[in-house]
């Protein structure tokens, strides 16, 4: 009995592996990257931040001022 259960688990196992694999060469959009810089600013309990798509927290490149202003308003 062990060995059904294991033969239909392991089948199954593969059967959604391979179905997976099919639909990700599919499509073509998948995981691309933006090819768009963008920044966010993050304002809150006297932070105030730039936060980019790219990874970049704390660095505001399109001006290349520093990003993180604390308390907030300070200048």
């Amino acid at each position: 009995m062990k060995k059904y259960i294991a033969l239909t688990l392991t089948v199954l196992f593969l059967a959604t592996s391979l179905h997976a694999d099919v639909r990700r060469l599919g499509n073509s959009s998948g995981l691309a990257k933006t090819s768009t810089l963008e920044f966010i600013l993050y304002d809150a309990n006297q932070i105030r931040s730039y936060i980019g798509n790219n990874g970049h927290i704390v660095s505001h490149i399109p001006t290349g001022d520093a990003g993180l202003e604390w308390p907030t308003g300070s200048g």
